[in-house]
């Protein structure tokens, strides 16, 4: 990142936590270079890994781009609007995090984007069959993806849901939601949204489960969110049109 850039960046974050009240005595910042998906750093960014002794350290998988996919799992896959080197500065920001935390840091040579990723702490990861349309992409079979991330991020069971986008990156983070290790957060559109039988069917595949499943209610068309959970509330983006959420 250029220094002004930084600089700017910085300063816009430090007077955003005055505004809410945090002691930025008790801030790291960690200047690293950007990329296009600067804004995204859950899609980017390393995981944290735990062993049973306590030791911890960083998985980095390669971000290439956001690909982009249809509702099918055995589709191809759409490219980017934007060519794979604006994305350049974000997977390499994760090395830059490594050093400052003091945390090792080890590669996963697979396509592992954050928001098609989630975990509950207890060996289970969640995602729509667009990670492994990817990595198919990048050589994988899903027999070897499944092997690399259990040896690597210590996943026992991947549970992966259909596509539900029309056309898009269908990160399952869009749609579903863990609330804590025993709760799922899932979006409720209605029946005549486009996405309504996708959804649906995501439900029926999650209730299999032994998770408690929990429905948001999105009456716009523009349902797809990405939420920030805190404790008893739920925070959503208003997308600049009217909708309401129950």
């Amino acid at each position: 990142m250029r220094r002004k850039s930084w600089k700017i960046g910085r300063y816009a974050a430090e007077k955003a936590f005055k505004e809410w009240g945090v002691n930025t005595d008790n801030v790291h910042f960690v200047v690293t270079r950007l990329g296009l998906a600067w804004g995204w750093p859950r899609d980017w960014g390393p995981f944290a890994v735990y062993t049973e002794s306590g030791a911890h350290s960083l998985a980095d998988p390669g971000f290439v781009t956001y690909a982009l996919a249809g509702p099918g799992c055995e589709g191809k896959l759409q490219p980017d609007f934007f060519p794979k080197e604006r994305y350049t500065g974000d997977d390499l920001a994760s090395a830059s995090l490594a050093e400052s935390l003091g945390w090792d840091i080890f590669p996963i040579a697979a396509a592992v984007t954050g928001g098609n990723f989630l975990v509950d702490g207890q060996g289970t990861a969640f995602s729509t069959c667009v990670i492994q349309m990817e990595n198919r992409s990048l050589g994988l079979s899903d027999v070897d993806f499944s092997s690399l991330i259990k040896e690597k991020l210590g996943i026992r069971k991947h549970v992966i849901l259909p596509n539900y986008e029309e056309i898009g990156i269908q990160h399952i983070d869009c749609a579903v939601k863990l609330l804590d290790e025993e709760t799922l957060l899932v979006m409720r559109v209605p029946e005549g949204h486009p996405e309504f039988s996708r959804i649906e069917d995501m439900v029926q595949k999650l209730q299999g489960l032994t998770y408690l499943l929990q429905q948001t209610q999105c009456h716009s068309q523009q349902c797809t969110y990405h939420g920030s959970l805190s404790c008893q509330w739920q925070c959503l983006p208003s997308h600049q049109h009217t909708a309401q959420y129950g």
